[in-house]
């Protein structure tokens, strides 16, 4: 794929994110109930937009990869191939500590 420019997809959840939670102190219509957790501080970015997308799903326990398939090929169709391998080698090294399973214990 050839761009005019070099574009890199960013993702940050540096001071304020919200995190689904199903008993969230805030209702959504496109999420349910979340939280909003502050001062996560992760930042990401790359040139792979759709596989850094992916990734990131998949480390916070997002089902990227099922159930989205029409979504991954139309990002596919935009901005290049998502790399499967490298969204399950990010999952092995980096495992759930993105995941916001840690902050289901109860709302905020």
């Amino acid at each position: 794929m050839l761009f005019l420019f070099n574009v890199y997809g960013i993702c940050e959840a540096l001071y304020i994110t919200a995190v689904s939670h199903p008993e969230g102190k805030f209702k959504g219509t496109y999420r349910g109930r979340y939280n909003i957790i502050e001062n996560l501080g992760v930042i990401a970015f790359g040139r792979d937009l759709v596989t850094l997308d992916a990734i990131l799903l998949n480390v916070t326990n997002r089902p990227v990869l099922e159930g989205t398939e029409r979504l991954i090929e139309m990002a596919q169709e935009e901005f290049g191939v998502l790399d499967r391998g490298a969204v399950k080698e990010a999952k092995i090294k980096v495992g759930n500590w993105l995941s916001p399973q840690q902050y289901l214990t109860s709302p905020l």
